[in-house]
């Protein structure tokens, strides 16, 4: 094949490598047909490559995504059991105040007289009726307290400082239905002595929950809801405690 200079247009001679009129190198017309079918090679294998990279970032970025998207909801109910495991008001303490029915069908044997039987085991029955009506009204909140546990926690601070006041204040007006409920049926001394100690009860309460806000292992984050947490639990205690100790 004739090659040609690639600047002047003079056509060479065979063997001419370079040009007799300007001096530039005689290049082969075969010889860059060879080297740019090699630089068309070159790049249809390094778009390849390319492409290929870019093919496994996407699959690998796809995968991040989805591995994330499905742990997270893992996260989340970790997060709700590790609150709930913190929480002391959704511990059972409900065992120690179990009602002794040994006593709650006591009758008196030794009064010959029926018509005072009759009386004393009508009230013991209206005593018991009360008794069984506040422990089930307990059990049904303790329930409530369980499920509103499961249904909000998600891992915040302000969800649990919410949930801990909410509880709060529902075991405190049960208690103050069972306080009320008591103190109307006892004379005047007794009367007395109960809200002396309800008194003394409340100032423990909140002494206690000062100390829980105020521990080496509470964050200052933590000390809202552990606050209310803590007299969320006194509360619930209390209630077992004035059931059993005066409706038997």
């Amino acid at each position: 094949m004739t090659d040609f200079c690639p600047k002047c247009g003079k056509k060479a001679e065979k063997d001419e490598e370079l040009c007799s009129v300007c001096g530039e190198k005689i290049t082969s017309l075969s010889q860059d047909k060879k080297n740019n079918r090699k630089n068309k090679i070159k790049t249809n294998i390094l778009n390849k490559i390319i492409f290929f990279i870019l093919l496994i970032s996407v699959l690998y970025l796809g995968i991040g995504v989805t591995y994330r998207y499905f742990n997270a909801g893992k996260n989340i109910e970790s997060n709700k059991n590790n609150q709930k495991s913190e929480l002391k008001i959704l511990k059972d303490t409900s065992g120690k105040y179990k009602e002794d029915e040994s006593n709650t069908n006591i009758k008196s044997k030794k009064n010959t007289d029926l018509e005072k039987v009759e009386q004393i085991e009508s009230k013991e029955k209206a005593t018991i009726n009360k008794k069984e009506k506040y422990l089930k009204m307990m059990n049904n909140l303790n329930s409530e307290v369980e499920k509103i546990a499961n249904s909000e926690l998600d891992g915040g601070e302000e969800k649990l400082l919410d949930y801990t006041s909410k509880i709060y204040k529902k075991y405190d007006t049960v208690l103050n239905m069972i306080y009320q409920e008591i103190s109307s049926k006892l004379d005047s001394e007794k009367a007395q002595e109960l809200k002396e100690d309800e008194i003394e009860w409340i100032n423990k309460k909140d002494e206690i929950a000062s100390k829980a806000v105020g521990s080496d292992n509470t964050t200052e984050s933590e000390e809202n809801w552990v606050y209310f947490d803590s007299l969320a639990t006194s509360t619930k205690e209390r209630c077992y405690y004035l059931i059993n100790t005066y409706m038997n």
